[in-house]
């Protein structure tokens, strides 16, 4: 397979959280927390050896899903809905996503080493980024079956795809901006801003497509 420029930064990046894994595990003491509640408290932790391989594992995983994800839709995709015509954004949502899980892994691990980081606000920044992200890659997504708003009415039209897609794509950059606000707040409220911002954008955009849907094709 030849890497493209987006699959060795996410490479690199799984090395680097693999790299400093390493470099703390003395650190690391036997019990290592891996899972917070909605507060923000630590409700869940794992034996020192399985959470640093788990940490390693969830960028690795979500890169090898996206890869392998890029190269089997594409080719059985029918005819008229090709995913070739956008790989490069399918690339930089693989690269997002690869950032956001070694940006978490990362952070898990330097809170494990006894370093004060804000575990729970970094986590919000880099989850609200990648929505960003993907909301400013949305509307270069073509029709297809795979990617994107994929309801009855963007999938019957070129147009109504096209539209759709360039107001979900403020609609889920509004969604980041809204969740990446909210790490500043006392309380963790990532559950709740995360449910109620995607939430909205992904409603109010199913709605959107079939309004000009029917607004086109009276």
């Amino acid at each position: 397979m030849k890497l493209k420029w987006s699959d060795l930064l996410a490479l690199g990046a799984v090395g680097a959280v693999g790299g400093l894994a390493w470099y703390l595990y003395p650190a690391f003491p036997e019990r290592i927390p891996t899972h917070w509640n909605a507060a923000g408290e630590i409700d869940g932790y794992m034996r020192k050896p399985f959470a640093v391989l788990t940490m390693i594992a969830l960028p690795l995983a979500g890169y090898a899903f996206c890869v392998l994800f890029n190269k089997v839709l594409p080719r059985i995709s029918p005819a008229g809905f090709e995913m070739d015509r956008f790989q490069n954004v399918t690339d930089i949502i693989t690269l997002a996503l690869t950032l956001m899980l070694a940006g978490v892994a990362a952070v898990v691990l330097l809170g494990a080493s006894g370093s004060d980081v804000p575990v729970i606000t970094v986590m919000t920044l880099l989850i609200g980024g990648l929505f960003v992200v993907i909301g400013n890659y949305l509307g270069k997504v073509r029709r297809n079956f795979f990617v994107g708003i994929r309801t009855p009415w963007t999938l019957a039209s070129d147009e109504v795809w096209a539209r759709t897609h360039r107001v979900g794509g403020w609609l889920f950059v509004l969604a980041g901006l809204a969740i990446v606000a909210s790490a500043g707040s006392a309380r963790p409220l990532l559950p709740v801003v995360l449910l109620a911002s995607v939430g909205s954008a992904a409603l109010i955009s199913v709605a959107y497509s079939y309004v000009v849907y029917r607004k086109l094709h009276r």
